[in-house]
């Protein structure tokens, strides 16, 4: 297939989904985003969050695996990847129901090898070691809910309850890699930062012009966050000359990462008002402040985390593998934010997951040179709500849409899908179907040194 053929497939597809990107709006109505720090980005892109999330192993010559730094030598070209994501959600407690769309930016990615392939292939001449570099930008955490509960307490009152809040956690993460033969090494650094508002407002209905007692609640974190990882793997057939035989090359490759506990500073700004409000008028007849903290300083700590896995890969054709992560909850510590009958726990999850190419380098069928995804995971929440748990599971499926651009450059646009189920009806059940699109653009001539002679 050209690259006007390759052109068309891909606006075809991107016009397709651009409305519902477009429809979606910016943020959940999740009632149990406002405990803690919200609910926990994964940290996985397009490719490994439609492979389950095989973090541990995962290589890619065109893209990037955010999970572990390690596996930034593999890259053989840059690759400028940024993804959306729209979502629905149904909402489900005690019967009844809810349906929310949404959906956001999901993430953005620049990186590059150090070395060109080019310089190597004109030179003749091949090293062991192999360097990357790369940048992102990716969201930690989301907070998003509008709830209200009316309630009759006999004897009292007509109660309304509402509680609405917004916000999140972000990093922004530059990451570097190093590989000799076989062995790889990584680093990630970044800066955690974000705002989570909290507010709520209790109001008596029968009253005649009553008190509403609200609370307005934000605090804005920023600290530092490190991650590390390696990467080992074993070549199960000897290396050949013959292109078809490098092409179906089997290999083991075994990859851990993780981090310790890091630490973050926390500003928090909180008041505590009655206001009597006559419900024939918008106008406010009284103000009472109960509670004005301003710019209160405070400290806490993201937890630790360990992961492994493998993979099993046969050359461009197919990699299969298993991932397990383990992150130390238990530990989180979050000054100024008191959540009643919240507490933590440590959390583990489960990926199995594979990519499939039928033939990566025929030119008759395109159907065949697409990369086809699926994979499945299992998964604890860190949150424990009055002893509720909130274990999810999920199936995933996707594809890697090759486009072929001037000068024979190879880029990609991926699409994703998920569907899964988290919670349970006392507090929250959530069944929902996730869509995401990302365009990764890649490009093998940087670090390219031009030679006349």
């Amino acid at each position: 297939m050209n690259w006007k053929l390759d052109k068309q497939l891909a606006l075809i597809i991107l016009g397709a989904l651009l409305p519902l990107f477009s429809w979606a709006q910016p943020k959940d109505n999740s009632p149990i985003t406002r405990y803690g720090i919200g609910d926990i980005y994964r940290g996985d892109f397009n490719q490994t969050g439609s492979t389950g999330g095989l973090f541990a192993a995962w290589t890619d010559y065109y893209h990037v695996n955010p999970g572990n730094p390690a596996s930034l030598p593999y890259l053989q070209t840059t690759a400028l990847e940024f993804g959306l994501y729209s979502r629905y959600n149904q909402f489900e407690r005690n019967g009844s129901q809810q349906a929310v769309w949404s959906g956001n930016l999901d993430y953005l990615s620049l990186a590059f090898p150090l070395k060109s392939r080019i310089n190597q292939i004109l030179d003749k001449k091949e090293t062991p070691w192999d360097y990357a570099m790369g940048f992102s930008v990716n969201p930690v955490s989301q907070v998003g809910y509008d709830v209200e509960i009316i309630q009759d307490i006999q004897g009292i009152d007509t109660v309304r309850s509402i509680f609405t809040g917004e916000g999140g956690l972000s990093q922004v993460a530059m990451a570097t890699g190093v590989k000799y033969n076989n062995l790889s090494i990584g680093l990630q650094l970044g800066y955690v930062f974000g705002r989570i508002e909290n507010n709520s407002q209790l109001d008596l209905i029968q009253e005649v012009a009553p008190y509403s007692t609200r609370s307005f609640s934000t605090i804005n974190l920023r600290g530092f966050k490190w991650q590390a990882g390696a990467m080992y793997r074993h070549y199960i057939d000897p290396v050949s000359e013959e292109p078809e035989k490098l092409r179906s090359r089997r290999s083991l490759t075994f990859g851990i990462y993780g981090n310790s506990p890091t630490g973050f500073a926390t500003y928090s700004n909180r008041l505590i008002e009655r206001v009597n409000i006559p419900y024939t008028s918008s106008s406010l007849l009284a103000r009472d402040t109960l509670l004005l903290t301003e710019n209160k300083k405070g400290t806490g700590s993201l937890p630790a985390k360990f992961g492994f896995g493998f993979t099993y890969m046969k050359g461009s054709h197919y990699q299969v593998g298993i991932n397990a992560e383990l992150n130390n909850w238990a530990k989180l510590q979050l000054t100024d934010k008191n959540d009643v009958g919240l507490n933590y726990q440590n959390t583990l999850r489960l990926s199995i997951g594979g990519e499939w190419t039928p033939d990566v380098n025929s030119f008759r069928n395109y159907l065949r040179r697409v990369r086809y995804r699926a994979g499945m995971f299992y998964e604890s929440d860190p949150r424990k709500i009055n002893g509720q748990t909130f274990d999810a599971y999920a199936l995933q499926i996707g594809f890697g849409f090759p486009v072929l651009l001037p000068r024979q450059q190879i880029s990609f646009l991926d699409l994703s899908l998920e569907g899964g189920r988290r919670g349970v009806t006392e507090i929250q059940q959530d069944t929902y179907l996730r869509i995401r699109l990302a365009a990764t653009l890649n490009d093998n001539s940087w670090f390219y040194k031009r030679k006349f002679e």
